[in-house]
This record gives structure tokens, C-alpha cells and sequence, in this order.
């Protein structure tokens, strides 16, 4: 891939973590994304076509495979490269769509590292599963960070 020198990279602009994926929040240039690569604002038409072809994650099987493969193989540098370019809904739509163990898995293992918002995302039933596995020390800050109504429903 060639990079403009004039046009500054989010990749290199942006914050990753010590296994080299993005930090959770940051995203890399991405035509799907509300704005296109380098902030250039979208038109009407493209971001109309942009929803049409983007597809949630949990409906991609070969995903959904490498994170359950993950999870079994207890690879948290894994998991977290896999849901780090996740907005908050696909995290919890994935983690919706994986097996119970893989979901406890995930939140046991890279759950502090996960933005609070998808908890509000969860269906009450998936978010009562898994609540026991993540670190109380990221509960009692994620409910500090979410919207009081998101917050109550947690």
C-alpha cells in the first residue's frame, strides 16, 4: 500500500496497543465508515451505498469462526485485534451471535479492553451471562461512563 506524504495516515496517526492493534476507539481508514478515509466527507450517494454493502460482522461465518477459534484457543491478543475496529453494536452483535462459553471467554479475557457501550447493546439475557466474567474494577467505570438510561439497563 503507498502512502501520500501529504495526506497523513490514521494508521500512523492513531494509537495502537502493545500487540499492535488498533486501541479500542480507533479505527483505521475505512470506505465504509460514516467518513471516508483522510476525514473526506461522504455524499448522500455514497454513503447511501456504503449501508447497502456493509454487513454486520456476526453475519460473516468465517469471522465469527476465527473469533470462536480464538476463544478456544484462549488468544486474547487475537480476539482484541478481531473486535478492535468494532463499533460498540457489532462487538455486542457478535458476541450475541458466538456460543455462551465463547462469549464468557471473550468478556473473561479482553472484556476491560471492550468499550462500555456495547453492554447497552447486549439483550439483557446475553449481558446476564456474561456480567459475572468481567472485572468488576470495568463494570463500576463502564456504568460511570454510559448514559443514565444505558446505565439502569445494565
Amino acid at each position: 500500500m503507498h502512502l501520500d506524504p501529504e495526506i497523513p495516515s490514521a494508521r500512523l496517526t492513531r494509537g495502537v496497543d502493545a500487540e499492535g492493534a488498533p486501541a479500542f476507539g480507533e479505527r483505521e481508514p475505512n470506505p465504509l465508515h460514516p467518513r471516508a478515509p483522510y476525514g473526506t466527507p461522504m455524499n448522500t450517494e455514497t454513503e447511501a451505498a456504503a449501508e447497502q454493502a456493509r454487513h454486520a460482522p456476526s453475519e460473516d461465518a468465517h469471522f465469527i469462526t476465527t473469533i470462536i477459534g480464538a476463544a478456544g484457543d484462549h488468544d486474547g491478543p487475537a480476539l482484541r485485534r478481531a473486535l478492535a475496529n468494532l463499533d460498540p453494536a457489532d462487538i455486542a452483535d457478535v458476541i450475541e451471535h458466538v456460543p455462551l462459553e465463547t462469549a464468557r471467554t471473550i468478556a473473561k479475557m479482553v472484556g476491560r479492553y471492550l468499550p462500555p457501550e456495547f453492554l447497552a447493546e447486549l439483550s439483557w439475557e446475553r449481558r446476564e451471562e456474561i456480567l459475572p466474567e468481567l472485572p468488576n474494577d470495568y463494570v463500576g467505570r463502564a456504568l460511570g461512563q454510559l448514559d443514565t438510561d444505558d446505565a439502569a439497563a445494565v
